[in-house]
């Protein structure tokens, strides 16, 4: 669990940069959006999770984009004081550089994000977001949440400096200070039902993954992991968009969410027909979230809290379900 023991480590680190934030988001003229968040693949499903923390904690208008789509179609249609926000790791980081003269030309600017592996745009950036130290060189897993994290703590952080003092976003900024105890605990403390679900997910041919709002972007790089490490065939839904397909006896559903989830009702409902159809439900929410535990054969349950938080803690999670599986897996001998 070396691997996983870093994420706890990784999310104090970036704690640990608050004053960084802060004057980040100072220093950036927000304006009143859209805001463009970029990624390549691998890191686009933290730009959803920077989309629905910007809009819901500081109320402005944002769209994710892949680069190459970014490079390709958005970018005559900017306008001034549009802010681009590019997430590493960058796939097409020569591309957007060249952007860079086509964003000034039009008034926009660029922001991006630095970690301890050097970023090409980070010359050519209006601003920068201090990632953990390190975060790069770490598991996948770890580089994920540390994505993830920093999208979530930056709207936050804004919320904090340039909205009117509210109690929801006061309550979600402790929850998400909690973040690095609390995925202590969890991996720690939850080795039965962890194994639980590992055994349901190795004796599987074909893994769902489900979730919606906040727990989509979780979703989307829980599959992914899942399919690396074990080579289990792993695909996310939007629980919101689409009705679940028949899983066959070999298939298994892994459902997100929790008792504070925006879309609950839509989870839920997705989940009872999954198990309705013969598939097996399994899921990561809270104890609370009474709905979606009567639908699962099996549930790991984890603290109550809201979604900026809960998202993050399980794709810290969904980590602990790939990585070992995946290991277990590669040692097998061949039959």
């Amino acid at each position: 669990m070396n691997q996983l023991g870093s994420i706890p480590r990784v999310l104090t680190a970036l704690l640990q940069k608050e004053r960084e934030f802060c004057t980040f988001v100072r220093a950036t003229h927000w304006g009143d959006g859209p805001l463009y968040v970029v990624g390549s693949k691998a890191s686009f499903p933290a730009c959803l999770t920077g989309v629905a923390a910007f809009e819901s904690l500081l109320g402005l208008p944002a769209m994710a984009r892949v680069e190459a789509d970014f490079l390709a179609y958005s970018l005559d249609a900017l306008r001034p004081r549009t802010l681009v926000f590019v997430i590493p790791p960058v796939e097409e980081a020569e591309g957007m550089v060249g952007a860079a003269r086509a964003l000034r030309a039009k008034g926009a600017r660029l922001l991006t994000m630095v970690g301890g592996v050097e970023n090409p745009l980070a010359s050519v950036a209006d601003g920068a977001v201090p990632l953990p130290e390190g975060t790069e060189t770490q598991s996948s897993v770890s580089s994920a949440v540390a994505r993830h994290a920093s999208m979530v703590y930056l709207a936050l952080v804004a919320a904090r400096i340039l909205n009117p003092p509210q109690e929801e976003r006061r309550r979600a900024e402790e929850e998400f200070e909690k973040l690095p105890e609390e995925a202590e605990r969890t991996l720690s403390q939850s080795s039965d039902a962890l194994r639980v679900l590992r055994e349901e997910i190795e004796n599987a041919r074909r893994v769902v993954v489900a979730g919606g709002g906040r727990f989509l972007p979780v979703a989307l790089e829980a599959a992914r992991e899942l399919e690396k490490a074990t080579g289990i065939e792993a695909v996310a839904q939007d629980v919101a968009r689409a009705s679940p397909r028949g899983l066959p006896a070999e298939g298994r559903a892994i459902v997100l969410s929790c008792s504070r989830c925006r879309v609950r009702e839509q989870v839920q409902r997705w989940a009872a027909q999954a198990s309705k159809s013969g598939g097996v439900v399994l899921s990561l929410t809270d104890a609370a979230d009474r709905g979606l535990r009567e639908s699962s054969r099996a549930v790991l349950l984890l603290p109550v809290l809201g979604e900026a938080a809960a998202s993050i803690l399980q794709l810290a999670v969904a980590g602990a379900l790939a990585w070992p599986a995946g290991r277990k897996r590669l040692k097998a001998p061949p039959k």
